[in-house]
């Protein structure tokens, strides 16, 4: 009989969960997910405060990122769709992964 107070860790539950993957079977990751998210007008926008075709840069700012883009105020001219939004949030709770 099992003791379900016990201290001893599950390998099992204890594990990180995968990172989410793509359609194709691609983990989520900046340069096979995030990059393309953006376009070059959205990077000539940002030019002056971060680069959104920069790994380093997005995963800097990913939280704002996040924010704007999630309440619809960025892109001004074409909000994303919650799946855009979703991916994003996916990829910055999995780590950030290049």
């Amino acid at each position: 009989m099992s003791d379900c107070t016990s201290d001893t860790p599950d390998p099992v539950s204890d594990a990180a969960p995968p990172p989410p993957v793509l359609d194709d079977g691609a983990p989520v990751s900046y340069a096979a997910s995030i990059k393309g998210l953006f376009r070059a007008k959205d990077r000539t926008a940002m030019l002056t405060h971060f680069d959104l075709w920069l790994y380093e840069d997005v995963k800097d700012n990913a939280q704002d990122i996040h924010r704007v883009v999630a309440d619809g105020s960025m892109p001004c001219d074409n909000p994303w769709t919650s799946d855009k939004v979703d991916l994003f949030a996916s990829w910055m709770a999995t780590g950030m992964n290049p």
